[in-house]
């Protein structure tokens, strides 16, 4: 939101980045648990 300060919205995107990438991870696990059962 306007006002925040940068270092906010940057942690803001660092978090949501590493949410991407755990969701990322955690599908392609359920694959390979998947395709070995």
């Amino acid at each position: 939101s306007a006002g925040e300060p940068e270092d906010v919205v940057l942690k803001d995107r660092v978090m949501m980045g590493l949410g991407a990438v755990w969701v990322a991870v955690f599908a392609t696990g359920v694959m390979l648990v998947g395709a070995r059962g």
